[in-house]
């Protein structure tokens, strides 16, 4: 009976269902995405049917990033303490919670208010599938799975971006009148909340906890210690021990090199996101079709983000480059801030959209790369606290971007897109000159790539 029990405590399986788990995240990043850049396209419509002010839009998208920098620790306890499901629950919960508003904010007086409720709530949703990401696939998938479906679960969020940037523009513009304009986007939103039911429902009937094996010996190793236990541990280390996790990582060199440079590179593509059109808009102010226009841009940018992220993790997979790809993300980026910079100062369109479909590449492979960089050099500490406060960081910079660059847009969109050239080209220098310490790779000593649940 021992030696049975003890043949059951090894053994290990990948369940054909771990892929409906995926497809769950997956369709709920695309819509969480899609929620991001649908609303910059259009900011002079929407001005005119919410009957609000242009950086009021801009909040739609903001707001998240606010979210994040107050909450994302307080999420993160809750998450870890609620469990794997309960967290898909929460976050299909709170999409069909988002897409109910927006189909009633669009067509009531003071819908805006509600709009901006209901992308707060969008914000709990990313809060929890940030920190789902790669409990998911540590929790559901075998070792030499792991980062491509880290990866894959970027390529939806890049997929939803690609789609809500050119979808918008395309349906509405600013010479409909505003029934049709109300009409269509309610038509817009209905799907993304008849899909959210449906994701819940799956979610609850045929998703569970945990797999009944585990597919790796490293989550074995981990079920074998009691997992319920475990969490509950964690949650009261993490109380207790954050001020001091916090205080170490300040003191890590690498660490405080790579969060200056993630948050210089990060928010460029968002705040490009937002405030594209505006930019064309200020600087081009007699060409027409300008939003479709800058929503095709962005419908390219992501797709090639969505490229980028994937093959950037099954590359990292094989080869553990970390710090070599990520230097190619920040000088494509690099280059992108002065391309865009300069298109617009000599109103030269091919250099601006040149500069944005490069970005969609540079993005793709920073933010990808910048997670398995971040899991490197925290290494051991608490992959969760760890990425809350890079939520926080990156949530940051976010809200910082677009509010300054909305600031400095009423100067021209040449001083809006200045400090990127001046801030991409600080932080490529930065990651090239500053060595850093890859502590995970030094203490991995199996020829397998370490699933980053097992940190």
């Amino acid at each position: 009976m021992a030696t049975n029990a003890a043949t059951e405590s090894t053994e290990t399986k990948a369940y054909k269902v771990r892929w409906l788990v995926l497809a769950v995240a997956i369709a709920n990043g695309f819509q969480r995405s899609f929620c991001q850049s649908c609303f910059g396209q259009i900011n002079n419509v929407l001005v005119k049917i919410l009957h609000v002010e242009p950086w009021q839009i801009d909040w739609l998208v903001t707001v998240r990033s606010v979210s994040f920098v107050l909450l994302s620790i307080p999420v993160a306890l809750i998450a870890n303490r609620i469990g794997f499901r309960n967290c898909m629950l929460a976050m299909n919960a709170l999409q069909c919670s988002t897409f109910s508003l927006l189909v009633v904010g669009v067509r009531v007086k003071g819908g805006y208010y509600l709009m901006l409720v209901s992308q707060a709530l969008m914000s709990g949703d990313g809060m929890i599938g940030f920190g789902n990401l790669p409990l998911l696939a540590g929790l559901w998938f075998p070792s030499n799975e792991v980062a491509s479906a880290v990866s894959i679960q970027l390529v939806a969020r890049g997929a939803g971006e690609a789609i809500g940037s050119v979808s918008t523009p395309l349906i509405v513009n600013i010479r409909q009148a505003n029934d049709v304009i109300i009409f269509r986007l309610t038509m817009l939103f209905v799907p993304f909340l008849v899909l959210s039911v449906i994701l819940f429902l799956v979610t609850y009937t045929f998703i569970s906890e945990s797999p009944p094996l585990p597919p790796s010996v490293a989550q074995m190793k981990k079920k074998n210690a009691n997992a319920n236990k475990e969490r509950l541990q964690f949650i009261e280390s993490l109380k207790q021990n954050c001020t001091s996790t916090l205080k170490d990582l300040l003191l890590n060199k690498s660490f405080n090199v790579f969060a200056v440079v993630a948050a210089f590179i990060a928010p460029l593509l968002r705040s490009i996101t937002i405030l594209l059109s505006s930019m064309l808009h200020r600087e081009f102010p007699s060409a027409s079709g300008l939003n479709l226009v800058s929503g095709n841009l962005l419908l390219i940018a992501w797709i090639l983000y969505t490229v980028a992220a994937l093959l950037t993790g099954l590359i990292i997979t094989k080869c553990k480059k970390y710090r070599a790809i990520a230097v190619v993300g920040a000088f494509t980026e690099c280059v992108t801030g002065i391309l865009i910079f300069t298109g617009m100062w000599t109103k030269l369109k091919f250099l601006i959209y040149a500069g944005v479909i490069l970005l969609g590449i540079g993005a793709g492979i920073t933010d990808s790369s910048f997670f398995e960089l971040l899991v490197e050099i925290t290494y051991p500490k608490p992959l969760f606290l760890v990425t809350s406060l890079y939520m926080v960081l990156i949530g940051s910079a976010r809200f910082i971007y677009p509010v300054v660059d909305r600031a400095l847009l009423k100067y021209g969109a040449p001083a809006s897109t200045a400090p990127h050239a001046i801030l991409m080209s600080i932080a490529f220098i930065l990651l090239v000159s500053v060595p850093m310490h890859f502590k995970r790779l030094e203490a991995d000593t199996s020829s397998e790539s370490t699933p980053l649940i097992d940190e």
